[in-house]
């Protein structure tokens, strides 16, 4: 990733939603921090640092500081407030400047639900006037049907895959007396294996997507495997056939298990 900083000065790292944002230059630290994007328990990287440290522990705990707010702005400054949305919440003000300084750094990206006087609702940041800043610093994200789908199909067919698996560990286990798998299988031996498989492989698919432009933020928890497919198909624009595999196969398993 390209820094935005200068050789002089340094470059910062912070969490944020769960991912690390950065590198970062202190003036954009203090631009996130102002439109309350930022607390005092936000982990913060730096070079010669052996791990993360919370903002309020570091030389830039002053930015974290409330900042009083004009009280007698016009209704043409209104108009140019922003608010965004981030991890459930509602982060903001931010004029439009400081909005295309987190645009520049990756803060804000395709699909990420903006705010300001004048609009109806919540809107994707590429259908507003801020969609020019992200044009020039972002591509876009890929179409649903360029999109690699081999992960989520080995998530789809995961309920036959775990319990294969469950299986052959069961033999291991045994010492290859099928007997006694048969066993262990019956009395639901080994069933961990499931939601970690599962969440493995959501996690991974996450990933595959990130690398495809698509804004994760909207799949939601990535445990609920049936919702969080059916929410993938639907910001990819795709059938959500693999969803109702995977709930076709779950079923299966239950009854089976009977």
């Amino acid at each position: 990733m390209t820094s935005n900083t200068t050789s002089q000065e340094t470059a910062w790292y912070y969490e944020g939603g769960g991912e690390r944002r950065g590198p970062v230059s202190q003036e954009q630290i203090r631009v996130v921090a102002a439109g309350g994007g930022l607390s005092g328990s936000t982990l913060v990287w730096r070079s010669g640092w052996p791990d993360w440290r919370p903002i309020n522990a570091t030389e830039l705990r002053h930015l974290v500081a409330p900042a009083p707010r004009a009280t007698n702005a016009g209704a043409g400054d209104a108009g140019n407030t922003w608010h965004y949305e981030w991890g459930g919440q509602r982060l903001g003000p931010f004029t439009a400047a400081q909005m295309q300084g987190l645009i520049a750094n990756g803060s804000l990206s395709r699909g990420t639900l903006v705010w300001r006087a004048g609009l109806d609702a919540w809107t994707p940041i590429e259908s507003t006037e801020l969609g020019e800043q992200l044009t020039r610093n972002t591509p876009p994200p890929l179409d649903g049907t360029r999109v690699n789908n081999n992960v989520v199909w080995l998530l789809a067919l995961s309920p036959v895959l775990i319990g294969m698996l469950r299986y052959v560990v069961a033999l291991m286990a045994t010492g290859g007396n099928e007997t006694r798998a048969d066993q262990l299988m019956e009395q639901n031996a080994y069933w961990v294996l499931g939601p970690v498989i599962s969440i493995a492989l959501c996690y991974w698919d996450v990933s595959v997507l990130k690398k495809a432009g698509v804004n994760t933020q909207q799949l939601g928890q990535v445990w609920l495997v049936p919702v969080y497919l059916f929410k993938r198909a639907k910001a990819l624009a795709q059938s959500p056939v693999y969803a109702w595999v995977w709930i076709g196969l779950f079923v299966l398993g239950l009854l089976a298990g009977v």
